[in-house]
């Protein structure tokens, strides 16, 4: 029998976020769930991935940790909650105002 990745929800600094959880207790979220998170499609997150890392790197698989993660649902192409929040800080820098809120809240909490 597989371990499989459990379907949760997560606060990240007081804001209640979709995730999963692996077996081994880590929390990865799925493309969607980290464009969701300020209002986005996963488009706008596909397109980060892209614009952010040098085709060659995407190419040999290094770059932004993107892995492949068994749920009861199926597969999904999972992301490190540090690559969200690298997406979360880049969409606050361009005005997405729900990025910012999240943002900062992340930022209060850390201090």
């Amino acid at each position: 029998m597989t371990d499989k990745a459990r379907r949760t929800s997560i606060q990240i600094a007081g804001i209640e976020v979709e995730a999963f959880q692996m077996p081994n207790g880590d929390y990865v979220m799925s493309q969607t769930q980290v464009a969701r998170a300020i209002g986005l499609s996963e488009t706008g997150f596909r397109r980060f991935l892209k614009e952010n890392q040098p085709e060659p790197l995407i190419d040999k698989g290094l770059g932004f940790d993107k892995l492949s993660v068994s749920t009861a649902a199926g597969q999904i192409k999972a992301v490190s909650i540090d690559t969200a929040s690298d997406f979360w800080m880049a969409q606050a820098f361009k005005g997405n105002v729900k990025a910012q809120a999240f943002v900062a809240a992340c930022m209060q909490e850390a201090l």
